[in-house]
């Protein structure tokens, strides 16, 4: 998935030079401060992507299920593949949005075997140093039986229930 901005949409001087040109001060991409240097959005989702794969290493028990939001079926297609995440099909995203209250994208959240919502935004939570340990905190004392679920999978219980 590669994330788009649009650019700002310029004014032109007018013709006999008495305006000045409104846009020119404008930054003409999307930036994120981190670690003490400015960086584009589309490094932020490569970041992020990097993010989740180390978090993957730490915890491979956990499966990361990916929510199509791309804006075309073959952006969605290559973005997958770069990863190893199970997908929902890529079409009507608005459900999921509305179920899990997702405001932000990119988007990473924890939710525990019984359906709740450990961690709204993990983004911040991967982007600490302590967050492994404090991960495995909020996970020992969830574990996974098929008696548990509602409809008998566990995909159907988070996405169709």
């Amino acid at each position: 998935m590669k994330c788009e901005v649009d650019r700002p949409v310029t004014q032109t001087a007018e013709p006999n030079g008495s305006q000045q040109n409104v846009a020119k001060n404008y930054i003409s991409h999307l930036y994120q401060f981190q670690n003490n240097e400015m960086k584009k959005i589309d490094a932020y989702c490569v970041t992020f992507i990097q993010n989740i794969n180390f978090f993957k290493k730490n915890f491979p028990f956990i499966e990361i299920i990916y929510i199509p939001f791309d804006k075309t079926y073959n952006d969605y297609i290559a973005f997958l593949k770069g990863t190893d995440f199970y997908s929902l099909p890529f079409d009507n995203y608005l459900y999921i949005c509305k179920k899990f209250n997702i405001k932000n994208l990119p988007s990473f959240m924890i939710i525990a075997p019984n359906n709740n919502v450990l961690v709204r935004d993990a983004v911040q939570l991967i982007k600490t140093d302590a967050y492994v340990n404090n991960f495995k905190s909020l996970v020992k004392n969830y574990t996974v039986h098929p008696s548990q679920f509602k409809i008998g999978n566990r995909f159907f219980d988070l996405f169709c229930a």
